[in-house]
């Protein structure tokens, strides 16, 4: 059903999934002010217009009170789809509504939750995330090739990343050792950019969800890797061989955090745009994920 193929716009498309005119305007007008295209269904043509479209949209924005069940399936699938073209999903939730039904959906790695009334900037901000998710993971795929196939003999490698371009770089070039490098990568890049970023940098994740829906992220980040606190301050990553498996060790320079809460998809995560790097790793990537001592090592597993 879902095609590995498809090519992604660089416009960016959103279909919008509503019978209610006066959502699909506010919502359209919105998302066409920020650069988007946009198009309309009925919710009960989500598989018509998801599995059909020459163009696969970045975005389904879904009016979460029209879902049926076979519009829920459709859209688990959608969400559980980490091996073809990145889409995200959008569900607009008004007040009071049961949350049940998207708990069965929101275990995606790119789902995300819009309380209404909502206004323009907090549509934007997780339309934006949503873009920049999807992007990211495709990029990450597309430039797997770029050093080349691994070195045969390689038992252990031990790299130092401070800044997200080297942890991109790192990533693409440790995946080529894996067996499913594309599913790799994105394992990969979570872990190491969660250690710059929360470890070495020390950004919560709540400053994180702020600077984000500021605009403001990349800039804090570039900000404090120049700043002589955290300038010095670099990711370990070591990768061991063993017969039928592959181990990475992520270690940063930080104080460290409690890895529980964030281990699996938390649909109350959904309403912000961040929190689900952990858990996209762990669901995604590895086989094992274990957090050492107080959290600022992690143990990664991939069975070959």
């Amino acid at each position: 059903m879902f095609d590995d193929h498809v090519k992604i716009a660089v416009t960016p498309h959103a279909l919008v999934l509503s019978e209610d005119t006066g959502l699909l305007a506010s919502v359209g007008t919105d998302l066409a002010a920020a650069g988007w295209t946009v198009s309309a269904q009925p919710v009960a043509m989500v598989w018509r217009s998801v599995a059909g479209a020459a163009n696969r949209p970045q975005l389904v924005v879904v009016d979460a009170t029209q879902l049926d069940m076979r519009a829920v399936e459709f859209l688990q699938m959608i969400a559980a789809n980490v091996q073809g073209p990145a889409t995200a999903l959008l569900f607009l939730l008004p007040p009071g509504a049961d949350c049940s039904v998207l708990r069965t959906i929101c275990t995606g790695t790119t789902c995300y939750v819009l309380g209404c009334p909502f206004d323009s900037g907090q549509l934007r901000c997780l339309a934006a995330s949503a873009l920049e998710s999807c992007r990211w993971r495709e990029e990450l795929r597309r430039s797997l090739g770029q050093f080349g196939p691994p070195l045969p003999d390689a038992r252990a490698l031990t790299l130092r990343v401070r800044t997200l371009p080297e942890a991109t770089q790192a990533s693409q070039f440790l995946a080529a050792f894996g067996p499913e490098p594309d599913m790799l990568v994105i394992g990969l890049m979570e872990l190491i950019a969660n250690g710059i970023e929360h470890g070495n940098l020390g950004i919560s994740y709540r400053e994180k969800t702020e600077l984000l829906l500021a605009g403001a992220w990349s800039d804090e980040v570039d900000r404090r890797l120049k700043e002589p606190a955290y300038r010095d301050l670099f990711v370990s990553v070591e990768m061991r061989r063993e017969r039928d498996r592959l181990q990475f060790a992520v270690t940063d320079q930080g104080k460290g955090f409690d890895p529980r809460p964030y281990l699996a998809l938390d649909p109350q995560r959904a309403f912000d745009p961040n929190g689900r790097g952990i858990a996209m790793a762990r669901t995604i990537s590895f086989s094992e994920l274990d957090y050492i001592g107080r959290g600022n090592r992690v143990l990664a597993t991939v069975k070959i």
